[in-house]
C-alpha cells in the first residue's frame, strides 16, 4: 500500500507554487509596502518579472533589487502603473521579493496583481487568472478595520472592573470579620 502512494506522489506532475503578495488585508487609503513574492517552480531560473499593478492602487515608487534592473511605466499623473524587473536570476526551489510603495484606494475593494513570469529559456507563466484559476492573480482585499470599541464601550469595561474590584474588598472585610468573631 505505502509503495503504490509513493508511486502516485512520484507520478503526480510538479504543483506549481503562485505569486503573493503581502499584505492579503490592508487598509483603505493607507500608504502601504507591498511584497511581491515569486517562486521559481521549473528547473530553469526566472531573469524576468513583470507586474501590472491594480488601477486603483496609486504605486509611488519600486524597489531597487540588489541584482536586478527596474523599469517603471508611469501614468499620465505620475503614478507607476507596471514594472519590470529583470536582469536578475530566481533559481529553481528558491524565491524573490520585489516590493513596491503604494497608497491604497479610499474605498473598500479587491486588487488584483497580475503578473508575467519569464525564465531563462524564454517561457512564461502568466499570473492573471481569477481565484481558482491554474495560474490566479495575486489578490489584495483592501478592507476597514474592525471596529475598535468606543468611548462609552471602554469607560463601561472600566466601571465593571472597578465594581468589581470592590465587591472582592467588601468580600474580603466581611470574612474578615466573620473569622475574627
Amino acid at each position: 500500500m505505502r509503495r503504490l502512494a509513493f508511486a502516485a506522489l512520484m507520478c503526480a506532475g510538479p504543483v506549481l507554487a503562485h505569486v503573493n503578495v503581502s499584505p492579503v488585508e490592508t487598509a483603505p487609503g493607507a500608504f502601504q509596502r507591498y511584497s511581491v513574492v515569486v517562486p521559481a517552480e521549473k528547473p530553469i531560473p526566472t531573469t524576468r518579472v513583470e507586474v501590472q499593478f491594480p488601477d486603483a492602487l496609486r504605486v509611488r515608487e519600486v524597489e531597487a533589487r540588489a541584482g536586478w534592473r527596474a523599469s517603471a511605466t508611469r501614468k499620465p499623473k505620475g503614478d507607476v502603473a507596471s514594472a519590470v524587473w529583470e536582469g536578475g536570476s530566481i533559481p529553481f526551489g528558491q524565491f524573490a521579493e520585489f516590493g513596491v510603495i503604494a497608497r491604497n484606494p479610499d474605498s473598500e475593494t479587491d486588487l488584483s496583481w497580475m503578473t508575467i513570469q519569464t525564465y531563462q529559456d524564454g517561457s512564461e507563466v502568466h499570473w492573471i487568472g481569477a481565484p481558482g484559476a491554474q495560474f490566479p492573480a495575486a489578490l489584495t482585499r483592501v478592507r476597514a478595520p474592525a471596529a475598535s470599541p468606543g468611548l462609552g464601550e471602554r469607560v463601561l469595561s472600566v466601571t465593571a472592573l472597578l465594581l468589581a474590584l470592590a465587591a472582592l474588598l467588601v468580600a474580603g472585610l466581611a470574612w474578615r470579620r466573620a473569622a475574627k468573631r
